[in-house]
């Protein structure tokens, strides 16, 4: 048995990872992971089909090796890139269960991340159970989740959730002109994570909705050469610089103080990323203590994070005791997607 888990992401200053911006440009973003897993399990079995399980979306489904090119769904795309070593050998079949600690389409990365989950769990059958000597490092297992994810399924995605969940950290990612991405932790002891953590509050809206319709908004305008889009995208970067330079010298309220302009250029960029009572609730908490917040993720739905001086988070906590939403707690990770375990 194998047992992958992979951390969903946190945005910090991010929007500007498409390849339709980055190629010819380059770009730069910062994200961390926190402790919220999916996890995938796999365990051998003697046949030819491939039994996928979703806890998420309450699903059982079977797929014949044989037959993988006819299998458009998410798992059937991440199947066919690695159907030439399951065709090699009788009895390449195996049993998966995928299950997340968090909702599905809250902006916390959650698709690409399953794509990553999956290659690393299928890596990992390969050399422990069928012998097969097929070895990725994190940067190429991010970079096949992303040729999956916006080439074969043509979904308007960058490399912002793969390259996070595989990373671990509070890191920043730079983009150069061709797409190379390098990463550099800003964060690097325990102490100032948890400096960092504890001035943020995380709440979930129970809203839901696919980020689908924003996403390819974004990218057509920067297609279009849309100035203003253009002009948004190099403000992140420059943004995300700054941000990066201010974490690594431990002034987080650098970030705290930006969030503020960073969600107004958000909106201006894509108007459905929020809506009125999105808005009502971003309002209400900076009119009870936090100096800003965002909708963490494309927008529309999902995890709203507050940034908050401590002293300041009874008073937003009170505040929202009677608003519905429910507040997540979390702690930032560092290892990025590994192994836990089996047998």
């Amino acid at each position: 048995m194998i047992i992958v888990k992979s951390p969903f992401r946190i945005s910090i200053v991010a929007g500007n990872d498409m390849p339709e911006y980055y190629l010819g440009r380059g770009s730069a973003w910062v994200s961390s992971t926190i402790n919220k897993y999916l996890f995938t399990v796999l365990s051998e079995r003697r046949d030819d089909l491939i039994e996928v399980i979703s806890a998420d979306y309450q699903s059982i489904k079977y797929y014949d090796i044989s037959k993988i090119d006819e299998y458009d769904d998410i798992y059937g795309f991440v199947f066919r890139r690695f159907k030439t070593y399951l065709w090699r050998r009788k009895w390449s079949g195996f049993n998966l269960f995928t299950s997340a600690q968090v909702p599905s389409q809250t902006g916390l990365g959650g698709s690409s991340i399953l794509i990553c989950s999956l290659i690393q769990a299928i890596l990992l059958h390969f050399q422990k159970n069928l012998g097969i000597g097929l070895f990725m490092d994190k940067k190429e297992v991010a970079e096949l989740a992303f040729e999956i994810e916006h080439g074969d399924m043509q979904r308007a995605v960058g490399k912002q959730d793969m390259y996070a969940t595989v990373t671990g950290g509070v890191t920043k990612f730079s983009a150069d002109e061709h797409g190379f991405v390098t990463a550099k932790r800003l964060i690097q002891t325990p102490p100032a994570l948890e400096s960092l953590r504890r001035k943020l509050v995380l709440y979930y809206t129970c809203m839901k909705h696919s980020a689908e319709e924003i996403l390819v908004k974004q990218r057509n305008d920067i297609k279009q050469l849309d100035e203003s889009a253009i002009k948004n995208m190099q403000d992140i970067t420059f943004h995300a610089d700054g941000v990066a330079e201010k974490i690594m010298a431990g002034d987080y309220d650098y970030w705290g103080r930006l969030m503020h302009q960073l969600w107004e250029m958000k909106k201006a960029r894509t108007p459905k990323a929020s809506n009125l009572e999105i808005d009502r609730l971003y309002s209400f908490g900076r009119d009870n203590g936090a100096y800003g917040g965002k909708l963490v993720g494309s927008g529309g739905s999902g995890f709203l994070l507050f940034y908050c001086q401590e002293d300041k988070q009874a008073q937003l906590r009170k505040a929202f005791a009677t608003s519905g939403l429910t507040e997540m707690d979390f702690q930032f990770e560092t290892e990025g997607i590994c192994n836990v375990g089996g047998n």
